[in-house]
């Protein structure tokens, strides 16, 4: 298999992740947030956030994962933690 189509296989895989609905989940605070997941893309996981959220948010926490995909070209996954504010 052509290593670009893997590519765009495993980054349209990933990013089919980011269109569904969010479940909240506890945040070490006590609060209640979200996880948003993007690849490769930061911009892309600030405007998922503010949709998530449907407003401002505060950024909790983040982590961020490379993934090697062959012939030299890597997947980094970008996951932030947001909780959102009250407008």
């Amino acid at each position: 298999m052509n290593p670009k189509a893997i590519i765009l296989a495993l980054s349209t895989v990933a990013l089919a992740g980011c269109s569904t609905p969010r479940k909240p989940i506890p945040l070490p605070n006590g609060g209640q947030g979200f996880s948003v997941s993007c690849i490769n893309d930061q911009e892309t996981c600030y405007k998922d956030a503010a949709t998530t959220c449907k407003g401002p948010y505060e950024l909790t926490d983040r982590t961020s994962q490379i993934t090697y995909l062959g012939y030299g070209q890597t997947m980094t996954t970008l996951t932030y933690m947001v909780e959102c504010k009250k407008q």
